[in-house]
């Protein structure tokens, strides 16, 4: 499982981290913890990325900055919703169903 986590997401996309998700569910794991593992493998595949394209000097940096502003700003977004959604209903099963959604509607 751990070699198809790194794999996948570095092969496919960050976008595989969505199905790497599925097969943590299918495992039994607790949501918020599938959730925080699916982030950190594509957090890590991403800055691999931008390592690799700054080490190239292939690094645009009036892109970069405008990119890692939106992306903070949707991280903070994201988590802050996903915190009152689980606290209003006080159901965690909620995450799995967000992400059976987000990966329909691929």
């Amino acid at each position: 499982m751990g070699f198809l986590a790194g794999f996948l997401p570095a092969a496919v996309g960050s976008g595989a981290g969505f199905f790497i998700q599925i097969s943590m569910y299918s495992m039994g794991l607790n949501p918020k913890e599938v959730i925080s593992s699916s982030n950190l493998i594509v957090f890590l595949s991403g800055l691999t990325t931008v390592i690799m394209f700054s080490v190239q000097g292939l690094l645009l940096g009036d892109y970069l900055l405008v990119i890692v502003v939106l992306t903070v700003a949707g991280a903070i977004t994201g988590i802050t919703l996903q915190d009152l959604i689980i606290k209003r209903f006080q159901r965690p099963s909620l995450i799995v169903l967000m992400t059976f959604i987000i990966v329909g509607s691929f």
